[in-house]
This record gives structure tokens, C-alpha cells and sequence, in this order.
């Protein structure tokens, strides 16, 4: 994923990787107001201001910017002190009528909307774990993501509420009770809120047998990831007054609230890191509930949105758009997160916004977002690179037998610090996999370079990244695999210009029915068993056998080279 907080000028220069540890420094030396305390101990080591609970950022953001603004869905705007009543007599509701205490798991499936960000706060409210459910996902997948991290009480929109008819003895409310408890109860006005090393959150990811797996994200992982997106942002802003010869002061008096566009989902971390920066400035959320292009360059003209944050196909489509540079004036920082951002595409926005700042960056959701970052000069003089490690994120890169690699060599970045998940929740054998000590072993395949610039060379797991979201291939083939008669079945991701990459199913079949039952049947079988996001967009018959490595696997690399030859000949 890439960062999603800069907005520092890209200034020209040799030095500016230079400038950029300069006053990263003097950021977090004794004393600074980023300064690192507790500097040898990886996993508890905090900035200084960084707060205990997740719930005291929430509550103090709502104090200090009651009148303000927070959010505007397509025209439903709801300021602070709005949001915040609400959320103080959904958390009497769910504490006086459900019985949710601090400490319970609750389930929240929405799509974007001023309801998820009431109920979560309430949640927080209470000291109760807010478990983010992919709102995309059909029924049975979320009614048992549900279940794995014992969910007491789900809350949903209608939509995701008609999904779980019938699939869950979990109790589920929609947005009408909702409505009713904020409309009937009194303020709660007593909070239980957790403890910085109590579990704040659940956050699910896709995993290769199929089974989402919960990453708890404690108190401490969220906090900690708050300071540090506040620093990057004082980074940004110093970098740009001393490159221009101005008072910090003035440069921030001059710098208008965040008003990050709300593309994400609000179950994807890059959605939460779009929400913590934009409470800790008092900026507003630019919401939609659906991704319209049309739509989304009226509410970025109106609510004159600063920051336009999300995969390559929101990019595209916004400038495809009339006008888009004219009407997108507003914007000073454009990101293409959650994947890597087609170099044509990077090479229009540099054109057509020369002051926007433009960045890289890596994270994932077990790292509670960005462990590396890089933006303005030194995203534009270092492409391909994501970045230095932040602060407070110790990365190794990490050969087969675990010993470290040296700099140029690629292995399996590992990272350790404050921001790594506490665990997945209820799996100890996946935990047990995935840490080694207080190292969490990625997955992702990269490597320093002599500047100390992280680039990620590839993914060790079998996945595709389209329009941001990860497909995980086993899931698929595994599904695409019940068909009757298949013999082979492979998924594998083809560059595309949109959607950064497309997902690409070859299926097998006997020579005497070379489609199996026919390609309306099979992508009926794929709805019907997977989200709309998972299902392939092309499914191909004619790419077998399929090309294997001496073990015995499908080579992907080989496969990929097979399509793409495929697709360059003429047919006859």
C-alpha cells in the first residue's frame, strides 16, 4: 500500500534524500516533538505525544472541532459534534439493550456511510473490539468471519443485513434500530475505553486456503500508527518551508484542513489511515458510497477535496473526465495505493498536476499500514523505490535460513516495531508461521539498495492485486477446481492499465469439451461461490497443458508468457 499522508513540494535536488533524514532527525531527537522513547525495546517504543487509547484521539478530535464538518456523503454532511452525539447513544444502545461490554467483538459490515463511522466510535466508546467484515464478501463469508472472532452482535447496512438472513445465529441490527437508538437514547456519559495493549480492532485478510484470517490490531498498533502519521506530516510540511524559505507557521497557516476523497472501503486498513489523518487535522471525509467517477469529481469540486488516494483505476477514470485538470484544483497529493501505479499513468499525473505531490509507499494491513515511505523529490528522483523505513518500523530483508540478506540482495522483508498486529486472532499455527520472535515475516519479496531505499521485487504469495483489492489464487482455483471434468485450473494476474492488474483464470478441460460446461456456467458457478471482486475477468481455455517447474507446479511466470504471446497473435 502506499502512504497516503504527503504533501511536501517535490523539490529538485541531489540532496534531497539527504534533507529528508536531516530533518527526519531532528523530528525524533531528545526532546523534538516526535522524539523516540524507549528506543531499544522494538515492540513498545512510541513517539512522545502518542496516546494510550484510540478512543482519546477520537474524543479529543470531537472536542476540538465540534462545528466543523467531519463528513460529506454526496451531499449528507454531519459535522463533529454530530457525529459524536450520535456515537455516544449507539454506544448506550449497544452497552443498555445488547448487552456489548468492553472487551466483546463486534461485527461491523457497511459499505462507506455516516453510520460506520458513529457505530465504530461507539464501539471505541465502550472499550468493545470493532470487527471490520468486508462489506463485498457474500453472506457465508462474512457470517463465518463473524464467527471466528466470536462476534456477539453485528451491525449492518441493509444491504450486507439481506446477505445474512439465515447464514449466522449472531444477532444483526441494520441502519433502522440504528436510527431508532440514536434517536431515543440519551448520551452515554460514561466511557469504559480500552487500555493501549488491549485489542482495538479486527482487520480480515484473505488468506490462501480460503479462510479470512482476523488481524488484531491493538491499541497501542493504532495509536502509534497515529503519531507516526502525524509526523510524516510535520515532515512534509518542514521539508516544504525550509525548500521555499518559509516559517513553518506560515506554511501551515496556509495550508488547508485534509480533505482526503474516501475511495477505500472502511474495512481496508488504508481506509482507517485515511480516517486517524483526518481526525488528528480536523479535516473532513469526502465520502461515497459507490465508486462513480462522474460523481466523485462533483464532491471533489464541492467539498474541494485535497487529497485523492486510491488504485490505479481511480486515477484513470478521473482523467478521463473533462476538465479534470480545471475541476481537481484543489488537489495537492495524488496516490496510487495499494498497488503499483502503472508508470504511464505516474508520468500524466506528474504532467497534468506539477504541484500535487505524488508518493510511494509499502505497508499492509498486519503492519497497521505504512512501514516504509518516500514522496515528493525523493519519489520523483528514486522511481521504483517505496521508500526509507519509518521511524519506529525496524525491516530486515530476510534470506531462506533467516539470516539477513546485504544490501542489493532480495529475500522476504521481515519488520518489527509498535505497528505490528498483536497476532492473528484465534490462529495460533498461522501465528506461529508468520513470526519469528517479534519479527513478522511478510511474505513480499524486496530488497535495500546502497541509498537505503527499499523496492519490492515481488510477491512470495500467489496473488493478484486488481483495483486494490487482493485476490488470493488458491481461493479461486479452489473454487473453479469443483467444476466437473476440469483438469488443469491456474489463476494468474496480467498487467492493465485500469486496474493495475486483471485476474486471468486457464481452465483445462478434456479435448472432446474443450470449454467443460460452458463459459456462462462457469462464471455463474465463480458468482455464486465467490465476491464480485474475486470472480475472474477473462477465463481462457486454450493455454494448456499448463507450462510446470521441476516440483511439479504451475510456473505462473510461464503461464503469464504463454496468454500474453497469445493475446499479440492475430487471429487466423
Amino acid at each position: 500500500m502506499a502512504d497516503e499522508t504527503a504533501k511536501e513540494p517535490r523539490a529538485s535536488g541531489p540532496d534531497a534524500l539527504a534533507t529528508y533524514r536531516a530533518i527526519a532527525a531532528e523530528l525524533t531527537a531528545p526532546g523534538a516533538p516526535f522524539a523516540i522513547v524507549q528506543p531499544g525495546l522494538a515492540a513498545t517504543r512510541r513517539m512522545m505525544g502518542t496516546h494510550s487509547s484510540f478512543y482519546d484521539i477520537i474524543e479529543q478530535s470531537c472536542a476540538q472541532n465540534a462545528d466543523f464538518t467531519l463528513l460529506d456523503f454526496e451531499g449528507d454532511r454531519r459535522s463533529y459534534g454530530k457525529v459524536d452525539d450520535d456515537s455516544r447513544r449507539i454506544a448506550a444502545a449497544l452497552r443498555d439493550v445488547f448487552g456489548i461490554a468492553k472487551g466483546d467483538v463486534v461485527g461491523l459490515v457497511m459499505r462507506n456511510c455516516p453510520h460506520w463511522f458513529s457505530t465504530f466510535f461507539a464501539i471505541q466508546r465502550i472499550g468493545a473490539v470493532a470487527a471490520l467484515l468486508n462489506s463485498r464478501n457474500k453472506g457465508p463469508d462474512i457470517a463465518a468471519a463473524a464467527q471466528d472472532v466470536g462476534a456477539r452482535l453485528i451491525v449492518a447496512d441493509e444491504r450486507c443485513a439481506g446477505r445474512l438472513e439465515g447464514k449466522t445465529g449472531t444477532p444483526v441490527i441494520g441502519p433502522d434500530v440504528l436510527d431508532t437508538y440514536r434517536a431515543g437514547y440519551a448520551p452515554d456519559p460514561a466511557d469504559t475505553r480500552a487500555a493501549e495493549d488491549e485489542p482495538a480492532m479486527v482487520l480480515f485478510t484473505s488468506g490462501t486456503t480460503g479462510r479470512a484470517k482476523g488481524a488484531t490490531i491493538s491499541h497501542r498498533n493504532l495509536c502509534t500508527c497515529a503519531r507516526q502519521l502525524a509526523y510524516m506530516n510535520e515532515l512534509g510540511l518542514t521539508i516544504a518551508a525550509r525548500n521555499r524559505g518559509i516559517p513553518l507557521d506560515v506554511i501551515k497557516q496556509h495550508t488547508p484542513r485534509h480533505a482526503p476523497l474516501l475511495i477505500v472501503p472502511m474495512f481496508h486498513i488504508s481506509g482507517i489511515t485515511q480516517m486517524i489523518t483526518t481526525l488528528q487535522d480536523g479535516g473532513l471525509l469526502a465520502g461515497m458510497r459507490r465508486w462513480d467517477p462522474a460523481n466523485a469529481m462533483d464532491l471533489i469540486e464541492r467539498a474541494k477535496v485535497t487529497q485523492v488516494s486510491g488504485p490505479s483505476l481511480v486515477m484513470a477514470d478521473l482523467l478521463a473526465l473533462p476538465r479534470a485538470k480545471e475541476r481537481m484544483a484543489s488537489v495537492s497529493s495524488l496516490v496510487v495505493s495499494g498497488q503499483a501505479s502503472p508508470i504511464a499513468l505516474t508520468e500524466r499525473m506528474r504532467r497534468d498536476f506539477p504541484r500535487a505531490s505524488q508518493a510511494a509507499g509499502w505497508g499492509m494491513t498486519e503492519l497497521t499500514g505504512t512501514a516504509a515511505s518516500c514522496s515528493g523529490a525523493v519519489f520523483a528522483e528514486h522511481p521504483g523505490k517505496v521508500g526509507v523505513p519509518l521511524p519506529l518500523a525496524e525491516i530486515a530483508i530476510r534470506a531462506p535460513d533467516g539470516s539477513d540478506r546485504p544490501v542489493g540482495e532480495v529475500g522476504e522483508i521481515a519488520v518489527r516495531g509498535p505497528t505490528v498486529m498483536t497476532g492473528y486472532w484465534g490462529l495460533p499455527e498461522a501465528n506461529e508461521a508468520s513470526f519469528d520472535g517479534e519479527w513478522f515475516l511478510t511474505g513480499d519479496l524486496g530488497m535495500f539498495d546502497g541509498s537505503g531505499l527499499l523496492s519490492i521485487v515481488d510477491r512470495a504469495k500467489d496473488m493478484v492485486i486488481s483495483a486494490g483489492e487482493n485476490i488470493y489464487c488458491a481461493e479461486v482455483e479452489r473454487v473453479l477446481a469443483m467444476i466437473e471434468d476440469h483438469q488443469e485450473v491456474a489463476l494468474f494476474g496480467v498487467a492493465d492499465e485500469r486496474l493495475g492488474e486483471r485476474a486471468i483464470a486457464a481452465m483445462v478441460f478434456a479435448p472432446d469439451c474443450p470449454e467443460g460446461p460452458g463459459l456462462d456456467a462457469i462464471r455463474a458457478h465463480a458468482s455464486a461461490h465467490l465476491a464480485d471482486y474475486k470472480v475472474p475477468t477473462e477465463i481462457v481455455f486454450d493455454l494448456g497443458p499448463l507450462p510446470r517447474n521441476s516440483t511439479g507446479k504451475v510456473d505462473k511466470a510461464a503461464l503469464r508468457k504463454r496468454y500474453e504471446a497469445r493475446a499479440r497473435t492475430p487471429a487466423a
